[in-house]
């Protein structure tokens, strides 16, 4: 099962009961190595779809591929599709002292939570933070 942010923002609200601000960040996934048909541009496509698509019939994945390029913009001769972030910025004192876990999903890709452990996300939105708040949170936390 995956989480949506409305899934995450209904669990904080409903079962945590928690104090949180969410911002939506626009953001672009280049899904030109898909088109192109590449290994990675398969890995890239097989994560999205939550499913390995190595052993899918060719006509499913040509279908899938045409969805493709109906759906994406093109950026300096890339092509890319719009995937808006969720951001959730949860205080410390609203919580207990450990991490909420959101149910993990069983997919045969990589997981984006253990995709997402490898950025410094402190640093990537620290300057999104300060545009609205004027002050450095002192950790920022993946569910």
């Amino acid at each position: 099962m995956t989480n949506t942010t409305e899934d995450i923002k209904r669990q904080l609200d409903q079962e945590y009961g928690c104090f949180y601000r969410f911002y939506e960040v626009d953001a672009y996934l280049d899904v030109t190595e898909c088109l192109n048909q590449s290994e990675v541009g398969l890995k890239i496509l097989s994560f999205c779809m939550e499913c390995d698509l190595r052993q899918v019939h060719q006509k499913k994945l040509t279908r899938l591929l045409q969805s493709l390029i109906n759906h994406a913009e093109i950026q300096d001769e890339r092509s890319v599709l719009y995937e808006p972030m969720g951001i959730f910025i949860i205080n410390k004192t609203t919580t207990s002292s450990s991490v909420i876990k959101i149910a993990k999903d069983n997919d045969p890709v990589d997981d984006y939570r253990q995709l997402a452990q490898r950025f410094d996300w402190q640093k990537v939105f620290s300057s999104l933070y300060n545009g609205h708040l004027q002050k450095t949170p002192p950790t920022i936390r993946l569910l």
